[in-house]
């Protein structure tokens, strides 16, 4: 039995660190084509693909039809199907490396995951994976400018980095982060971690992540239900944070100057008013032309991808920035249904036990609304740290382990 116990211990170990490795390749590296990216990407997929054989190997259970199995299975084969009928069948089928990797993360996960302890194992990793990306992207900029100066550019920008991309890792950080805090696990590390997130997410200059930042404070403390006196508490405060952190950004010259602007922008554009950026007339013409496309082929859309080829406002690589339109458009109502079903369900859905006083299922959960609420400024279909996310919600969401009530 001792032996048993070791070699699950060791597969468990070994898959985190595959995992860690695979997550920062696939996240940092992905877009970068140079042989020794190329050489990392290559390692990382071949110990994650080691690793996950030994995980469902020590579990003696070699096939499980998981939810986002079939879920993001079929999401897959009708994506694949659409090249029937794609302007361009090669786009489509580009992007199927990218979703069977999230398939067999997702697939992996479900083995690495068994109880409350593995969801914090997980926790950690993504943060481990997340800190390392930070700090790589923060040594290519002060390569690139200055120690004394890379903090007044977006965090990203001009090394080949998003700083959008970067901000919803922070926001992520940001939230496991707490989530350990809550729990009473290395509380000063995980606050200079929270804070940390916070700086990234302000110098990133992300719209998007600062918004999701203040509203998933008050999301996270509506939806935990435990003691009615400590969730209003939580609620409360979360309102008077979110609050304090807005004004501090808009009336502060240099938190303006860094980040308020661009809450201005987003307030502007909500509102209609020519403050709007060029960036965002851009992004408001592409939904615009998403829907055109979406109504000329309701059902089945355009072809997964092929909005790229067919919009008319940047070159052949510039995408929807929205997930609703990149879905109605590309694959029609039927690939939307398909795609939405299931992050509404976790959202929505009957749990088979009362999990909504737990500290992951509250973060988890605030999570994947921030992200459906994010999806109208991203396009998250085939993004790893996104889909990591919906798999380890749907997979807390679905086993019936417990965990300490917060």
């Amino acid at each position: 039995m001792q032996q048993v116990k070791k070699e699950k211990s060791f597969s468990k170990r070994f898959f985190d660190i595959s995992f860690i490795l695979y997550y920062v390749a696939y996240v940092f590296y992905y877009e970068d084509y140079t042989p020794y990216n190329g050489t990392i990407r290559d390692i990382a997929t071949i110990l994650l693909l080691i690793s996950g054989a030994l995980l469902i190997r020590s579990s003696w259970r070699f096939l499980r039809l998981t939810s986002h199995l079939i879920w993001y299975g079929i999401f897959i084969l009708f994506s694949m199907l659409s090249s029937l009928w794609a302007r361009d069948s090669s786009i489509v089928n580009s992007a199927f490396p990218t979703m069977a990797r999230i398939l067999v993360v997702g697939y992996f996960l479900y083995f690495r995951i068994t109880d409350e302890e593995d969801v914090e194992d997980v926790c950690d990793s993504l943060i481990v994976g997340t800190i390392y990306i930070i700090i790589a992207v923060i040594i290519r900029m002060i390569n690139r400018y200055s120690l004394a100066t890379f903090y007044l550019f977006r965090i990203g920008d001009g090394v080949g980095s998003n700083s959008n991309a970067i901000a919803i890792l922070s926001l992520f950080m940001f939230f496991l982060a707490f989530h350990k805090f809550k729990i009473k696990r290395m509380r000063i590390l995980n606050t200079i971690l929270m804070a940390s997130a916070i700086i990234i997410i302000l110098i990133s200059q992300s719209k998007k992540a600062i918004f999701s930042l203040l509203l998933g404070l008050i999301i996270e403390a509506t939806i935990n239900r435990g003691q009615t006196a400590k969730r209003y508490v939580r609620i409360i405060g979360a309102l008077v944070l979110a609050y304090v952190m807005y004004q501090a950004l808009m009336t502060v010259p240099q938190l303006y100057e860094i980040a308020g602007f661009r809450i201005e922008e987003m307030l502007a554009t909500l509102s209609g008013n020519s403050l709007a950026s060029h960036s965002t007339f851009n992004r408001q013409e592409l939904i615009r032309q998403g829907i055109e496309m979406w109504k000329n082929n309701p059902i089945l859309g355009v072809g997964l991808n092929n909005f790229s080829i067919l919009q008319t406002v940047q070159n052949n690589s510039y995408y929807s920035h929205n997930n609703y339109v990149e879905m109605l458009s590309c694959l029609g109502i039927i690939g939307f249904a398909i795609y939405y079903s299931f992050p509404f369900w976790l959202v929505f859905g009957k749990d088979k036990a009362n999990k909504s006083s737990q500290s992951a299922y509250t973060t988890f959960k605030t999570l994947i609304i921030l992200i459906l609420l994010m999806d109208a400024a991203v396009v998250s279909f085939e993004t790893l740290q996104i889909q990591v996310i919906i798999i380890i919600f749907s997979i807390i969401k679905h086993k019936q382990f417990t965990e300490p009530v917060v």
